[in-house]
């Protein structure tokens, strides 16, 4: 079982993120006023694919999703394609990463998603909620930076403060057919994206699924030697119980 990261119970703030969408520049404005985690995901947390277990009651969460297709030459032309593959499947079985010299042509070309971007959002937007969840689309963001600052309990008047929107750089011709092929890739995804809301707030909500969950993160969180002695007790158990 994958070790699963966890939140420390100091942390207020969690900004979020398939990738490719500003994540760091918005971390490290949230933590001028807030405890959050790290802009450059020494504590793996930044583009984690699920909601990770924490014991801190008032955690929020800031969850930035974005066109997939922006998003994947995005990460392709900074080169992040390798290492944002190998965050976004650690949970994952039965896909490959995205090998290093691989060209986002040949990615596109096969059709298979080795970013899980439909599961991330999906894992986000619509199951684990221990904790608020305010879901922003990237290309509107800027538009609700007041709702924003509100959710994460920041001083409006810190407004001015905000990160200027960076427009993405001007993508190439799709003379090629990659645009083509990466939305057919991500076809599903974004009708799904179409249909959401540019902001949603996802307030905590408990379910048989999350109970489970929540005991599989609790337990991907322990030392593998606690892990093995309370294997052992449970065998013992059932071998008593014969």
């Amino acid at each position: 079982m994958p070790k699963f990261p966890h939140i420390t119970k100091d942390k207020e703030i969690l900004v979020c993120s398939y990738g490719g969408v500003a994540t760091t520049t918005l971390i490290e404005f949230v933590a001028q006023y807030k405890h959050c985690n790290d802009p450059y995901d020494a504590d793996q947390l930044k583009h984690i694919d699920r909601p990770p277990y924490s014991r801190n009651s008032k955690l929020k969460v800031l969850y930035i999703f974005g066109d997939p297709v922006d998003a994947t030459y995005s990460l392709f032309r900074r080169k992040y394609h390798h290492v944002q593959s190998k965050k976004l499947l650690r949970m994952h079985s039965g896909v490959d990463i995205i090998p290093k010299g691989m060209l986002l042509e040949q990615y596109a070309k096969e059709g298979i998603d080795r970013f899980k971007f439909e599961q991330h959002f999906e894992n986000w937007t619509h199951h684990f909620h221990q904790y608020p969840v305010l879901a922003v689309r990237y290309e509107t963001l800027w538009n609700y930076i007041p709702e924003i600052l509100g959710f994460l309990e920041i001083p409006t008047s810190e407004v001015p403060r905000f990160p200027q929107f960076d427009p993405r750089n001007k993508l190439p011709s799709d003379s090629d057919g990659v645009r083509r092929a990466l939305q057919k890739m991500y076809g599903a995804l974004l009708q799904k994206l179409q249909s959401f809301p540019d902001t949603a707030l996802i307030d905590r909500r408990k379910s048989y699924r999350d109970h489970l969950y929540r005991i599989h993160a609790l337990v991907s969180i322990l030392p593998d030697a606690t892990v093995s002695r309370l294997n052992r007790l449970v065998d013992h158990g059932k071998n008593r119980s014969r």
